[in-house]
């Protein structure tokens, strides 16, 4: 007679020859189908909008790819969720130019404080003599 403790003790053992297979969770229902996720910009070459369901969403959130803090909204439609990503897109735009704008006036008076602080060094130069 074969003892029920000891069946249960065989089928225990790991089976390490089987192939582990990583098997795709669907949902029964998705109401809400396809939707759009425009985050921030880091830079004018991001790609900010982003076309994704509920399931590849939390996928994208979970593995980092889509960093949550970053998120500026949430769409149901494509032509709203462009709109917005423009706008952004135009934000840091705009932001860069007064970026460069304030850096080429800041180079200017650097070159000028340079050029009045080797005057200056050759008066005191001159005079020391």
């Amino acid at each position: 007679m074969i003892k029920l403790l000891d069946l249960l003790k065989e089928n225990e053992a790991p089976i390490t020859d089987a192939p582990v297979e990583e098997v795709a969770h669907k949902l029964e229902k998705d109401e809400l189908g396809k939707f759009y996720v425009v985050t921030k910009p880091t830079g004018m070459k991001d790609e900010n909008m982003i076309e994704t369901n509920i399931l590849e969403f939390a996928k994208k959130i979970k593995s980092g790819e889509i960093d949550e803090t970053r998120i500026m909204g949430v769409y149901e439609k494509s032509g709203s969720a462009k709109t917005r990503a423009k706008e952004l897109m135009k934000e840091i735009e705009d932001e860069l130019n007064e970026l460069q704008s304030t850096m080429d006036e800041y180079r200017s008076k650097k070159s000028e404080i340079e050029e009045k602080k080797a005057k200056a060094a050759e008066i005191i130069k001159k005079y020391k003599k």
